[in-house]
């Protein structure tokens, strides 16, 4: 189960995540914890155990408690669909599934892949998508290990001001 610090809007949000390894000390009770001072209380008590991993993964927040990626109104997608207005087409906490826009691009060798889009940096691509921006990542933009990605918009993508 994930913590989060952060959620899309906040400062420090990024949706690439450190896994570390939690592990209820013998004695100990285990109980659920909701949040990252009720894990480290638990830690500086002694009735957990904190394993730090080199262990990045990406997993934005799709919903949280006062907020979403924004849902597309106009759910007809074709290959001339604006980005913009949102990358989801519906989001399901019931059925915990999501639906949303798959964007097509190509590998180096030209074969298709597809993709979705749940954030962006720097601001102005993330507000021409309809995206949260993310602050966090700036800093990771030209760095080795990000990899190049090339995002052509063409006109008719591009959404009106």
């Amino acid at each position: 189960m994930q913590v989060a610090n952060a959620v899309p809007g906040d400062k420090d949000y990024s949706p690439l995540w450190q896994t570390n390894f939690v592990k209820w000390n013998n004695n100990t009770t285990a109980r659920e914890l909701k949040s990252v001072e009720e894990i480290l209380a638990a830690q500086k008590n002694g009735e957990l155990t904190i394993t730090e991993t080199n262990i990045i993964v990406n997993s934005p927040a799709i919903k949280w408690q006062d907020g979403s990626l924004q849902v597309k109104e106009n759910k007809n997608i074709t290959d001339n669909t604006p980005y913009g207005g949102g990358q989801v087409l519906n989001i399901d906490t019931e059925k915990m599934i999501v639906t949303m826009v798959a964007h097509r691009g190509w590998r180096p060798d030209g074969k298709t892949v597809y993709y979705i889009l749940t954030y962006a940096t720097p601001k102005t691509p993330a507000d021409m998508i309809g995206e949260p921006y993310v602050q966090s990542d700036e800093k990771l933009i030209g760095m080795p290990v990000v990899v190049d990605l090339f995002n052509l918009l063409t006109e008719s993508m591009v959404p009106d001001f």
